[in-house]
């Protein structure tokens, strides 16, 4: 519990006080705008994506440990073959 508040707090800092926060907010609003002023859009847009990623893996990781899940799971082995199977018919 106390992680999730904390990387809560961190989440709402980063937006208001940094840099990257200042410059999510201001392609969000105004993206023509945005780039006039010279913040590059599709960098902000990369950064904010892995953000969200980040955040995601995370309270994946949250959901793992509270639902005790264990790469013995059948549900999960299943799973992995199907994505290994969906890579290999996919892939290179």
């Amino acid at each position: 519990m106390t992680g999730d508040c904390t990387l809560f707090v961190a989440c709402v800092l980063l937006m208001k006080f940094s840099r990257v926060g200042r410059n999510i907010r201001a392609v969000t609003s105004h993206p023509e705008l945005s780039n006039i002023t010279g913040i590059h859009s599709d960098t902000i847009i990369l950064q904010a994506f892995a953000i969200g990623s980040a955040l995601v893996a995370v309270a994946g990781i949250l959901i793992a440990f509270d639902t005790d899940m264990t790469p013995s799971m059948k549900g999960l082995q299943l799973s992995m073959l199907s994505q290994v199977v969906a890579l290999r018919r996919n892939g290179p």
